[in-house]
C-alpha cells in the first residue's frame, strides 16, 4: 500500500510540474486520469468524426453525413423520454455502431466547440428579443443596426 501511494505521489508531482500546477489541487489516481484525458482529447484523432468543410459550425459531424455528433449523443441521454441505446441510434441513422459510440465519447469529453456553437446561435435571438417569453404572443423582433447584425453573424 505504501509503495502505491508513493508512486501516485510521484506521478502527481510529475504532472504538477508538466501541467504548470494544474495537478496541484487534484486528488490522486482518478483526477490524474481525467487530466490526461483532457490533454489527450485535443490530440484525439477521430475515425468517424470530422469538422464539416464549409460549415460555420466548429463542432464535429459524422463524416460524409450531415449529422452532428451532439445530435447522436442527445438521443442517447435520458430526457423527457428514456434515451435510445447506441444500437438503436445506429440502426435509425444507418450508421456503424462504432460511429455512434465515437460520437457519444466525443460529446462526453465536453468539447468547448459545442458550447461556442450554441452561444453563437443564441446571440441573434437574444439580441432581437426572440427569447423573451412574451415574444410568442407579440412576435415583433427588434430591428438590429447593421453593425450589431454583422457582429452577431458568423463570418
Amino acid at each position: 500500500m505504501f509503495r502505491k501511494m508513493t508512486w501516485r505521489r510521484q506521478m502527481a508531482n510529475r504532472l504538477q510540474e508538466r501541467f504548470m500546477g494544474i495537478a496541484a489541487s487534484l486528488s490522486y489516481c482518478d483526477d490524474i486520469c481525467k487530466l490526461l484525458i483532457m490533454k489527450n482529447s485535443a490530440e484525439t484523432k477521430w475515425h468517424y468524426l470530422a469538422p464539416k468543410p464549409g460549415s460555420y459550425y466548429r463542432q464535429l459531424f459524422v463524416k460524409g453525413r450531415n449529422i452532428f455528433a451532439y445530435t447522436l449523443y442527445c438521443m442517447s441521454v435520458d430526457g423527457e423520454e428514456p434515451g435510445m441505446t447506441p444500437e438503436q441510434i445506429a440502426d435509425d441513422y444507418d450508421l456503424p455502431l462504432e460511429a455512434v459510440l465515437e460520437a457519444i465519447k466525443h460529446c462526453k469529453s465536453n468539447p468547448p466547440e459545442i458550447q461556442q456553437d450554441w452561444e453563437a446561435d443564441e446571440a441573434p435571438a437574444e439580441a432581437t428579443g426572440m427569447n423573451d417569453p412574451d415574444y410568442k404572443y407579440h412576435p415583433s423582433p427588434k430591428i438590429l443596426p447593421p453593425q450589431e447584425k454583422a457582429r452577431l453573424t458568423r463570418s
